[in-house]
C-alpha cells in the first residue's frame, strides 16, 4: 500500500480543518459563506475520502466526482463573492462592467471551444463533463483574478485582505489544475507521475496564502478599507474613471 495517498489525505484534513477553525474564531464565515462552504467540503472530502479509498475504491470514485462537481459551484461564488466585495466601488464606473463581461465572455467561448474540439479527457461521458466544466470555470477564476491584480496595482487598493487572498489562492490552484490538463494534452501521460502531485502543491500552496492572511486579516476591503466617506469615495470614483479614460484613450 502506497503511503502518498496517507500523506494526502491526512494533510488535506489538517490543512482544511484548520483553515475552517480560523474562518469560525475570526467571524469570516458570515462573511465568505461562499469560501467557507466550500472550505468545509474539501474537509469533508478528505475525511470520508480517507476511509472509503482503502476500503471501497469504486465508491470512493463516485463519491471523488460528485463532489468535485459541487465544489466547481462552491469555489466559482468564493471567488464571486470575494471580487464583488473587494471592487463594490467600482460598479458605477462605466467601463468596468464592459470590462468584466468581456473578459469572462472571452474565457468562455476559449472554453467552450476546447471542450468541443479538444476535450481535456475522453473517459466516461460524465466525468468529462464534469472535467469540461471544471476547465472551463478554472480558465475563468484565473482571468478573474489576473484582472483583479491588475486593477489593485492600477488604483492602488489595500493590500493583505482575506477577499484578495481567496481570489489569489483560487488562482493559485486553478493554475495548477490547468497545468495538468495542459500537460495531459500535449504530452499525454508521459509525466503523470510527476503531474499527479502538481494539484496537491498548488491547493497546499493556496491553502498557505488563505492561512496567512486569513488570520491577519482587515475587516473589510476595497474602498471601505480606505476610510473613505460617501463624498470622499464619489471623488475617487470620478478620479479613477478620468484616469482609465485617459488609459483607453
Amino acid at each position: 500500500m502506497s503511503i502518498v495517498p496517507i500523506i494526502s489525505f491526512c494533510a488535506h484534513v489538517a490543512v482544511n480543518g484548520w483553515l475552517l477553525l480560523i474562518l469560525w474564531r475570526q467571524g469570516t464565515v458570515r462573511q465568505l459563506p461562499w469560501f467557507s462552504c466550500y472550505i468545509a467540503s474539501e474537509l469533508l472530502g478528505a475525511c470520508v475520502g480517507s476511509s472509503l479509498f482503502f476500503f471501497d475504491r469504486k465508491l470512493y470514485v463516485v463519491v471523488f466526482w460528485c463532489l468535485a462537481a459541487a465544489q466547481i459551484g462552491l469555489v466559482v461564488g468564493a471567488v464571486r463573492e470575494s471580487f464583488v466585495r473587494t471592487f463594490v466601488g467600482f460598479g458605477s464606473l462605466q467601463w468596468f462592467p464592459w470590462l468584466l463581461r468581456s473578459v469572462i465572455g472571452g474565457v468562455l467561448a476559449y472554453s467552450v471551444w476546447k471542450a468541443i474540439f479538444a476535450p481535456p479527457v475522453h473517459n466516461n461521458r460524465i466525468i468529462s463533463l464534469i472535467v469540461a466544466g471544471e476547465f472551463t470555470f478554472r480558465w475563468g477564476i484565473i482571468a478573474v483574478g489576473l484582472l483583479s491584480l491588475a486593477l489593485a496595482w492600477l488604483f492602488k487598493l489595500p493590500k493583505g485582505t482575506r477577499e484578495m487572498a481567496v481570489i489569489d489562492g483560487c488562482t493559485i490552484a486553478s493554475t495548477a489544475f490547468l497545468v495538468v490538463i495542459g500537460s495531459r494534452s500535449l504530452f499525454g501521460t508521459r509525466f503523470s507521475a510527476v503531474m499527479q502531485y502538481i494539484p496537491e502543491v498548488g491547493y497546499l500552496l493556496a491553502a498557505y496564502i488563505w492561512i496567512k492572511f486569513i488570520s491577519a486579516s482587515r475587516s473589510d476591503a476595497g474602498f471601505k478599507d480606505l476610510g473613505l466617506t460617501p463624498e470622499q469615495m464619489e471623488t475617487e470614483l470620478k478620479r479613477y474613471r478620468r484616469a482609465a479614460e485617459r488609459l483607453l484613450g
